[in-house]
């Protein structure tokens, strides 16, 4: 798990920054093409993120807010 935090989780992460700082900078500059080529690049790390922002809250222990049995339509 060390691995996959340190090594796959951190390479969303640096996207998702890389990707907001590219298109900070390139609008203002004006250059407002530049930054919706550079705009699908939120998606894709900010939703590889997210995901593993979850995956890693689920994983925690109950004493810290993650785990725990399922409510509602997953309790079924």
């Amino acid at each position: 798990m060390e691995l996959h935090h340190k090594k796959h989780h951190q390479t969303y992460v640096t996207g998702l920054n890389t990707a907001l700082q590219t298109i900070a900078e390139a609008e203002s500059k004006g250059e407002f093409t530049k930054a919706a080529t550079v705009a699908p690049m939120l998606n894709f790390h900010g939703g590889g993120h997210l995901n593993h922002s979850l995956f890693w809250e689920n994983l925690a222990p109950a004493s810290r807010d993650g785990g725990g049995d399922p409510s509602g339509a997953l309790k079924v």
